[in-house]
């Protein structure tokens, strides 16, 4: 009975084992190139010349639009970061409660945003500069959507502080993330191999 056993097992492993290896000797031949690429040999690794040509006027104007919309969002955090933490925790939420609704939907939306204007670029400056606006943006909406709770509750007056301190860092870190580089780093022409 065990031996039975042992032997389908063994059948089985190897049957997948098989399956396995027709399964990708199909997909290797179905992703060879032509016989014109195979001839041509390998493709020559891109210069900086063809780089850059990837960078255009489309993804310029979206790196000011998103930089905008960073520096809006940048702005609004700071100002509810100015919010008094003594105040009573009745009016205290209704002046950071904005800020932080703007902060964790702005900052995903921007953060989403990005992404579809990184996905065609090339390494270089641009795409390292968009990459960290977008982290950034990131990290601000979920601080938001993390402190957003801490609002409520018992206790809460005594966490006002630490609120207002945490805004201020999600604040200072979007316009560190907009000073890391020139206004026109994602311009045609100027982006240059990563650093």
């Amino acid at each position: 009975m065990l031996a039975r056993r042992r032997s389908r097992n063994r059948s089985t492993i190897l049957a997948a084992l098989a399956a396995t290896a027709v399964l990708a000797a199909a997909v290797t031949l179905l992703l060879l190139p032509g016989d014109d690429a195979v001839s041509k040999g390998p493709a020559a690794a891109p210069t900086a010349a063809t780089a850059r040509a990837d960078v255009d006027a489309t993804i310029a104007a979206e790196t000011r639009q998103m930089r905008h919309a960073t520096r809006l969002l940048a702005g609004e955090l700071a100002a509810a970061a100015r919010c008094d933490a003594g105040l009573p925790p009745r009016r205290f939420a209704p002046c950071v409660v904005p800020a932080l609704r703007h902060g964790g939907m702005g900052g995903r939306m921007n953060a989403h945003l990005l992404q579809t204007v990184l996905a065609p670029l090339p390494a270089g400056r641009c795409r390292e500069y968009l990459f960290g606006l977008q982290m950034a943006n990131a990290a601000a909406s979920d601080s938001a959507r993390w402190l957003m709770p801490r609002l409520y509750g018992s206790g809460r007056r005594a966490r006002q502080s630490h609120l207002r301190g945490q805004i201020a860092l999600d604040a200072s870190m979007l316009r560190h993330v907009l000073r890391a580089a020139g206004a026109r780093i994602c311009s045609p022409g100027a982006d240059g191999p990563a650093i």
